[in-house]
């Protein structure tokens, strides 16, 4: 969202229920986005846009046309269909009164049926007691067999918005053709599946929920429960009975509830019990909705044998109970849990796909699961307290996931993943573990195996060559073995940071499919071999803080390569076969040894960010036309710039370069702004000095300036910002990060936010670093004005408050430079224009 701050947008939240999602999404919507941005809410409820927006439209029914059109798409799959039913599909239109959702789902409901059929439908229409929208839906729930018909009221109640492929999985154990009726489902527009998720229209889950109650007066005797009044009656007050199959329990939504061991010792039939908490922002940090469900301390006495779905987020015990048989469960969903262990002994989970216990501290096993055979995903991230894992995992065929990061006392795993199938293996941050295990086969989705900062790994991993992401960062591996040749499927290899490492074989480039090649801070790394043979799809190659001092001159075969990254190395010249790289857009030479630059590098027609910080650099070469980013950041040494133009260019920086010549410079950069010639929407540039330069009329000392707007404010075409400042520390490592604030008084004294700039320089990686030390440094930047100062702001008096976010620095000076458009105003700029300046 703070990328759109300023701009001029139009953003659409649609089916907004709360309040509350408004605030979390769009905290200021006033004042974050440029004029004439748009915003628009669509909600049933009226009273949650009240109070916060500016007009409220009743959306219309659809005319006669247009919903007979909709119909026919439906119904006959054409606008104008040949097929002679037109007195029938008027009336059946005229029932649904132009509600779209009606049209859709009756028109679906036809597609393909007899004459007869349509009658049929016609004749229920007419018996209905009214034409509310619910009662038309029912005609097409009604026309369901009996298995679908409980489908829609599963989906309806505990699996909207669902992965489509899950939800099929758990219900195959409940009905006989869940798959097919899914599809039935999807194809008489009673669900959508976007995205491969399960959705249902509010209508529609409001029909749903109707039906169900009118299975009985009381909750405890009704199918499906997911009220949270009705779930408190079942379960704390026991009036639960064998006929519910299902609970669905927003935790964060339902009061405090203290059940008894016995809570669901009559619900024999449950299939399906889901606990769940939804979490706004400022909640997810107080997490006081964690704990409202208690349970005694000697446990539950019972679950159902019949569970096919068990979710609980925070479930407060320590095991299962005892008696608990889940030879049934497919999935097995205990987040942020206080469970120990689940069961003793060995279950036939023969129908288990999924168990994710991830964030439960105090797990200290998981049980044997020789007998999952159909197991797909095991989740145990976070789990602080595991320490092996059981060997039977090695066994699971079927696996396609393994996540077991920050497991930080994680010792022992087996030696080998048997799994054909496996996508991921994670192990990140399993700081104790030594020995990653073995993959077998040549799994052919195999997609990432993760053993970032896992520091006792000294050994690279034995994988399928079929892995595509492989992250090695801050690993003890000693070496990469010639067999890597073997990955020919990798795109990405990150060994950042390994800091044992001390070579590479030049066999690395026969990885034909290598994108992305990170070995930065790997301090031992002396050399980088000759490429024998093009690598054509590298384009990263991440060599910094290595101790690197030459690149092999066969580094011109990396000729797609578009970044390269060389800062602290050992590096003190650079080799004119540079040059070669002609797709080179990024080059970090920051904090190297080096000099002077090979005058081959504006053969570098696509370069467009230069890092030069911290190097003895005296003069600059021509540069490539194309760069528009250079970083000179501490080049103490540099003096002069040869044939430098500035047109391209949008961030320089330098911070530090105190014996550079900068007269012809800033004389450059007055006319680069004066005359509206900058590239992009924002220039900036950082210089060590003491003044704002003479043409900036308005400034004043401090950190901030008023200035009284022209007449013609409307045609100012950008805006130029500056301001001197200093550190009293150096600053080694933080941003500089200035930010300006404008605020406009008008005739009558009332004072108004100008949504007119909010400017972070906080941007790429060094970009906005300036190691400073105490003395005076200047920051210019320029701004178009997309979101502008329209006419209402004509001669009003404008404060611009400038300050550093990170509170690191202070501003001593600071001015304000209007540029007007050419092309809408005789006064093509400030000097020029008539206006009062402070």
């Amino acid at each position: 969202m703070d990328r759109l701050l300023r701009k001029k947008v139009l953003i659409v939240l649609d089916d907004v229920d709360s309040s509350r999602q408004l605030e979390e999404l769009l905290p200021e919507p006033h004042v974050s986005f440029g004029p004439g941005s748009k915003i628009l809410l669509t909600s049933r409820d009226k009273q949650v846009l009240t109070n916060v927006v500016d007009e409220i439209y009743d959306v219309e029914r659809l005319n006669h046309h247009e919903a007979l059109q909709l119909f026919n798409m439906k119904a006959f799959k054409n606008y104008n269909p040949t097929i002679d039913h037109s007195e029938l599909v008027e009336k059946i239109v005229d029932y649904a009164q132009g509600n779209p959702l009606a049209l859709i789902v009756l028109g679906s409901a036809l597609y393909g049926r007899s004459k007869e059929e349509w009658c049929s439908v016609l004749n229920k229409l007419g018996k209905v007691s009214s034409r509310e929208i619910q009662n038309v839906l029912r005609i097409s729930y009604d026309g369901l067999d009996d298995e679908q018909q409980e489908i829609f009221l599963d989906l309806a109640f505990f699996f909207n918005g669902a992965n489509r492929d899950r939800v099929t999985k758990i219900l195959d154990g409940c009905y006989s053709a869940a798959c097919l009726d899914i599809s039935v489902l999807f194809e008489k527009s009673l669900i959508t599946t976007p995205g491969c998720t399960v959705n249902m229209h509010d209508s529609l889950r409001e029909m749903a929920f109707s039906i169900v109650r009118e299975e009985s007066k009381i909750p405890g005797k009704r199918s499906r429960l997911c009220d949270p009044e009705d779930v408190y009656q079942a379960l704390v007050k026991k009036k639960g009975t064998e006929a519910v199959e299902g609970i669905c329990l927003d935790i964060s939504e339902s009061r405090e509830m203290h059940l008894k061991s016995d809570a669901f010792s009559r619900m024999d039939r449950l299939r399906i019990l889901k606990f769940f908490n939804h979490f706004s922002l400022d909640e997810i940090f107080i997490m006081d909705n964690k704990d409202k469900v208690h349970l005694p301390h000697s446990g539950l006495d019972y679950l159902s044998d019949e569970l096919r779905y068990l979710h609980w987020d925070g479930f407060p015990l320590k095991t299962l109970p005892q008696s608990f048989c889940a030879e049934n469960i497919v999935e097995l969903i205990f987040p942020d849990s206080k469970i120990e262990k689940l069961w003793t002994g060995v279950q036939d989970l023969v129908h288990l796909r999924r168990m994710d216990l991830s964030g439960s501290p105090y797990l200290l096993e998981i049980p044997d699961l020789s007998m999952a055979e159909n197991i797909e995903s095991i989740n145990l991230k976070f789990c602080k307290s595991l320490i092996e894992v059981n060997p039977s995992i090695q066994y699971l065929t079927k696996l396609e996931v393994l996540q077991l990061s920050y497991c930080d006392n994680l010792r022992s795993l087996p030696s080998r993943i048997g799994s054909k199938v496996l996508r991921i293996l994670d192990l990140y941050h399993c700081i104790n573990v030594r020995i990653c295990p073995a993959i077998s086969g040549n799994s052919p989705v195999l997609r990432k195996v993760d053993l970032q900062f896992c520091a006792n790994i000294t050994k690279f991993p034995e994988i399928s060559g079929n892995i595509k992401y492989l992250y090695l960062q801050g690993t003890a591996i000693e070496e990469v073995p010639s067999s890597i040749e073997f990955l020919t499927a990798l795109v990405r290899l990150y060994m950042t940071n390994c800091k044992q490492l001390s070579s590479i074989p030049s066999s690395i480039c026969k990885l034909k499919s290598l994108e992305v090649l990170g070995l930065s801070g790997c301090s031992k790394l002396e050399n980088f071999p000759e490429i024998m043979e093009p690598m054509e799809s590298l384009r990263r190659l991440e060599l910094d803080a290595t101790a690197i001092k030459e690149l092999p001159s066969s580094i011109k075969y990396l000729k797609f390569l578009t970044q390269l990254k060389l800062g602290v190395t050992a590096i003190e010249e650079l080799s004119s076969s540079i040059a070669q790289l002609k797709s080179l857009t990024h080059l970090d030479l920051g904090g190297t040894a080096i000099k002077e630059l090979p005058s081959s590098i504006e053969h570098l027609k696509c370069l467009k960010h230069l890092d030069l910080s911290g190097t003895g650099i005296k003069e600059l070469p021509e540069l490539p036309s194309s760069l528009t980013a250079l970083d000179v950041n501490d080049c103490k040494s540099l003096q002069t710039l040869s044939r430098f133009n500035l047109r391209n260019f949008q961030e320089l920086n330098f911070a530090n370069c105190f014996k550079l010549d900068q007269k012809k410079l800033m004389a450059d950069v007055q006319c680069k702004i004066q005359s509206g010639e900058i590239k992009g929407e924002i220039f900036q540039i950082v210089l060590p000095k003491s003044e704002i330069p003479p043409w900036f009329r308005g400034q004043n000392m401090g950190s901030s300036v008023t200035k009284k707007l022209p007449l013609n404010c409307h045609q100012i075409k950008g805006i130029a910002f500056c301001i001197v400042f200093a550190s009293p520390t150096p600053l080694l490592s933080d941003c500089a990060n200035f930010s300006c604030k404008c605020d406009a008084k008008s005739d009558n004294g009332e004072h108004d936010h100008v949504n007119l700039l909010w400017y972070d320089l906080d941007p790429q990686p060094k970009a906005a670093v300036f190691k400073l030390d105490d003395s005076d440094h200047m920051l210019l930047w320029y701004e178009s004005t997309r979101t502008g100062l329209t006419s209402e702001y004509s001669g009003s008096e404008v404060t611009f408050e400038f300050y550093d976010k990170i509170e690191h620095s202070k501003i001593k000076r600071c001015g304000v430079y209007f540029l007007f458009d050419k092309n809408r105003s005789s006064s093509c700029d400030e000097d020029s224009s008539h206006q009062d300046d402070n």
